[in-house]
């Protein structure tokens, strides 16, 4: 098994599937993600059951009738929207999301609404050559949908497995107390913060990424005006991908990782020019 490059370019490099799950059906036999289990960021209220159904994009529609987030439409006049998310009732854009996802080719007049405070660092660093971004053969390999580990986690450049000396290295030079990550499939950023006074090591990077990816959504993050149909289909079908044979993962619904669709291994980091790091992703060739 091998990674997919950005660019097509295919590397014959080892990783490890996580055993519990099947990665060979193909798409067309998925369901649509299960949205009941939703992390609440405000209040929430149950509606009732529905019998009625729908299909979406080729989908079954399973959230109908599920708990959904109250959501003030309005900040101004204060109005809730009580109706559950849908295909027919989507959400206006989410305010957590930053405000330059998605990248489109002509600039947005005017910005997305975003409740993100704007984060620069000035200062020029580098970054460890552990999750330094090597294009063509990469230092780091991590499987995101799965727990930080030998059989999911590698970094060739050391050609060795890596030991906890390894990740109590500083993550950048000169060392740095909180990194700012995104990605371009993800609406959110991920948030490190260094546990120890000296700064960020490589394992607050690796941590931080793995629990902010394992997060899971709220129904408006996937039935919102902002996401197309073609969209929330990749999505469903990455979702259904990574839960397959695994009934008790498929009922806590879609986390964010699936956004990542199909590149969902991580192999490096580049700095931007406001300072922010760009986390670089690739498909694993099945």
């Amino acid at each position: 098994m091998g990674l997919k490059g950005e660019q097509g370019d295919d590397h014959q490099l080892t990783t490890h599937q996580n055993a519990g799950h099947n990665h060979d059906n193909g798409p067309e036999n998925y369901n649509q993600p299960n949205l009941h289990t939703l992390r609440p960021d405000t209040e929430t209220t149950s509606l009732a059951p529905t019998s009625e159904s729908s299909s979406t994009e080729g989908f079954e529609d399973p959230t109908l009738g599920l708990p959904q987030l109250q959501e003030w439409e309005d900040p101004m006049e204060r109005t809730i929207n009580f109706q559950p998310y849908n295909t027919e009732n989507l959400a206006k854009r989410p305010r957590n999301w930053r405000p330059d996802y998605p990248k489109t080719l002509i600039p947005r007049i005017p910005w997305p609404r975003s409740d993100i405070e704007e984060f620069k660092d000035p200062i020029k660093r580098m970054i460890i050559p552990l999750l330094d971004y090597n294009p063509r053969y990469p230092n780091v390999i991590y499987e995101l949908c799965s727990y930080p580990e030998p059989q999911t986690l590698s970094f060739p450049i050391l050609g060795r497995i890596y030991n906890h000396t390894d990740f109590n290295q500083l993550a950048t030079n000169p060392p740095v107390d909180q990194m700012w990550l995104f990605h371009p499939l993800l609406p959110w950023y991920i948030d490190v913060h260094k546990i120890i006074q000296k700064g960020v090591m490589v394992q607050d990077v690796i941590m931080d990424v793995h629990m902010g990816l394992q997060t899971q959504i709220n129904a408006r993050d996937y039935f919102t005006e902002e996401l197309g149909s073609k969209t929330r289909k990749k999505i469903a079908t990455a979702y259904a991908r990574r839960t397959q044979g695994d009934n008790q993962e498929k009922g806590n619904g879609i986390r964010k990782v699936d956004y990542l669709e199909e590149k969902n291994v991580f192999v490096g980091l580049v700095r931007t020019k406001d300072g922010m790091w760009e986390m670089k992703t690739r498909s694993v060739l099945r």
